[in-house]
């Protein structure tokens, strides 16, 4: 996921409007993205899913959260070693879906980590974590479920709270606050429509390529000129040595039974 990833979606609970932020931290989280990808291969009428916003247990889930370092002298006054917790769930029914992805895991060693600014960690700027995790899969559940991602910053892995900050957690040591996405959120490319159109499209493609595969197989061209011929030939045109005439065939080496003459002059020897 680069810079310029326009088909995000924020989630939480709630159809994905927003999520509960942190106040006044040294970390402060800007946006959570996850969705989900169904088990198996994917192709046209394969049932698979590609980026879903409803997962369901044994799905890849994939995950991008986007944050900003907006006092590293805090950080590195209380140690320099942020600590983030990053756990995901999901609700269907009486049935949830708890699972921790990341847990007392230091920050700035996450092979996930990306810089967006061109600090390192944990200097001011912006960065994200972009990464997945697979659901569990468990006999007592059932149904898809819409998944909340819980992220949390901590000064040490003893720290109670999320001092440095967090979002869909209970655990701030402060105030929070509602974000809401609705104006930023763009419809996820994979949806039904969309999808749809885009898998025609390699379908059509493929079929396209086997009819051209079929062709040659059966027209048997001896070179590109032979098979320009062939495709494009006249239907109506006269028949040279088995092909149909076009405008490029030169037929001025035909033998031309017209000028075959007799002893006898000004006399055909064939009249036609």
């Amino acid at each position: 996921m680069d810079d310029n990833y326009n088909d995000d979606y924020a989630g939480n609970n709630n159809a994905y409007e927003g999520f509960s932020v942190c106040d006044n931290t040294a970390i402060e989280v800007t946006n959570v993205y996850m969705y989900c990808d169904s088990p198996g291969t994917f192709y046209y009428g394969s049932g698979k899913y590609r980026n879903s916003q409803n997962c369901t247990a044994g799905d890849k889930g994939k995950y991008f959260i986007e944050f900003y370092i907006n006092d590293a002298a805090t950080i590195e006054a209380t140690g320099g070693l942020p600590i983030v917790d990053i756990s995901a769930t999901g609700t269907s029914g009486w049935y949830q879906n708890d699972q921790k992805v990341l847990e007392n895991e230091e920050l700035c060693s996450l092979s996930s980590l990306k810089s967006l600014s061109g600090s390192a960690c944990p200097a001011q700027g912006k960065y994200r974590i972009s990464s997945h995790f697979y659901w569990q899969e468990d006999d007592t559940s059932g149904g898809t479920f819409n998944p909340m991602l819980t992220v949390g910053f901590k000064s040490s892995i003893y720290e109670s709270t999320y001092d440095y900050g967090g979002a869909n957690t209970k655990y701030c040591s402060g105030t929070t606050f509602f974000t809401s996405l609705r104006n930023n959120v763009k419809k996820i490319y994979a949806n039904s429509v969309t999808n749809f159109f885009k898998t025609f499209g390699v379908l059509v493609f493929t079929i396209g390529v086997m009819a051209s595969f079929i062709w040659l197989m059966v027209k048997k061209p001896t070179s590109i000129q032979d098979a320009r011929k062939k495709m494009f030939r006249r239907r109506n045109a006269p028949v040279h040595d088995g092909y149909d005439d076009d405008s490029s065939y030169d037929d001025s080496d035909d033998f031309d039974f017209d000028k075959m003459k007799s002893p006898y002059a000004n006399q055909s020897t064939l009249d036609f």
